[in-house]
């Protein structure tokens, strides 16, 4: 890992770990931070896959790079472990499956991508910003 990306992925490490609130737009956030970082980290690693003579697709697609390349170089079992073993990461993905849940925030599927309905989310922030606003 460069020097560079190495600032990089600190930097943005620290916006996610900045996000202290219990709420569906904090976990977002969140996420969204760390999903930068995620895919700075996977285009990394094509690089060194390429680097050490390892056949990537012509057609080169983010899912693939994101999801098989990444496996392919940190090995499956490495990710499922650590993201089992990171309390964060559990606790994370525990409370947006619990508002989901409790608040009846629907998902709705468009191709091949999921997502919540405006509507559903603007309620629930609304209801939730007149408990902690």
């Amino acid at each position: 890992m460069t020097t560079q990306l190495r600032q990089f992925y600190t930097n943005w490490l620290g916006k996610a770990d900045g996000y202290h609130g219990n709420n569906l737009a904090n976990h977002f956030d969140k996420f969204t931070s760390l999903y930068v970082v995620f895919n700075a980290l996977y285009m990394d690693i094509m690089t060194e896959l390429v680097i050490s003579g390892n056949q990537i697709a012509k057609d080169f697609k983010d899912k693939k790079a994101a999801t098989d390349y990444v496996i392919k170089y940190l090995k499956s079992r490495y990710l499922i472990d650590n993201l089992l073993n990171d309390q964060n990461s559990n606790d994370s993905l525990n409370e947006i499956c619990r508002i989901i849940e409790e608040e009846r925030i629907r998902i709705v599927q468009i191709g091949r991508k999921f997502f919540i309905l405006g509507s559903d989310f603007e309620r629930w922030q609304a209801s939730n910003c007149r408990k902690v606003c």
